[in-house]
């Protein structure tokens, strides 16, 4: 009897387990953000021009979206340069996340992200959720823009 009670917790335990992972398991879904550049200055001009189009790519789980304000925090955010996305994977030091949100329940999207990181030069990334636009300033100089642009969003999750 004590073996039957045994094997039928250690049963219900497993199912449980299985179920809180289910559960938890992040839904990754990412989408593709277009920033069309209209104001490169400086060291910016390494990196583009005036009328280039820049693509980033926001990826968020599914399952941590507030229902009240359908924002969701930003699991990873991407670059396309040199043929691959930047960075390959979340990485905290490299690209940071921690002040970001994406708006679904507003079309078009919106973004709020900022990160201070050194990519070459120290730089600080503003994404503004209201203006809607990316600019990337200096880290010495928070006034001055190295390069800005509006951005939109494709509501259409990336494959």
């Amino acid at each position: 009897m004590k073996i039957g009670i045994a094997l039928w917790l250690a049963a219900l335990y497993a199912a449980a387990s299985c179920a809180a992972a289910a559960e938890h398991s992040p839904h990754l879904v990412s989408l593709i953000m277009y920033v069309t550049l209209d104001r490169v200055a400086g060291p910016g001009a390494e990196h583009g021009k005036v009328g280039d189009v820049d693509r980033l790519r926001l990826t968020y789980d599914a399952g941590a979206v507030d229902p009240a304000t359908q924002r969701v925090p930003l699991v990873n955010f991407q670059h396309w340069q040199n043929g691959g996305w930047m960075p390959a994977r979340p990485d905290p030091v490299m690209m940071p996340v921690g002040d970001s949100w994406l708006d679904l329940g507003t079309k078009p999207y919106r973004l709020h992200f900022k990160a201070s990181v050194v990519h070459g030069d120290p730089i600080l990334i503003d994404v503004d959720e209201t203006a809607r636009r990316l600019t990337i300033h200096p880290q010495n100089d928070p006034t001055a823009v190295v390069i800005s642009g509006a951005y939109w969003i494709d509501s259409s999750p990336a494959h």
